[in-house]
């Protein structure tokens, strides 16, 4: 679980530095602020989706705990 949570964050990393450098090479509006747009808002995106599947794991273990001592 600790190597998916490093190459989400990585993965998340690499798509906000791309989407940020995206966007500063960008002189004028075009088909490239689409690319930019998109890794700004997948870095993120990706970030809260792995956050929210560990989190469900979390819950998950409790349950099976609580479960356990009854």
């Amino acid at each position: 679980m600790k190597l998916l949570q490093r190459l989400g964050a990585i993965a998340s990393l690499l798509f906000v530095s791309f989407g940020l450098f995206s966007f500063i090479s960008l002189g004028l509006l075009g088909t490239g602020l689409s690319v930019c747009i998109l890794g700004l808002i997948s870095g993120p995106c990706l970030a809260f989706g792995l956050y929210v599947f560990q989190l469900r794991a979390r819950i998950a273990a409790l349950e099976q705990r609580s479960q356990e001592s009854k």
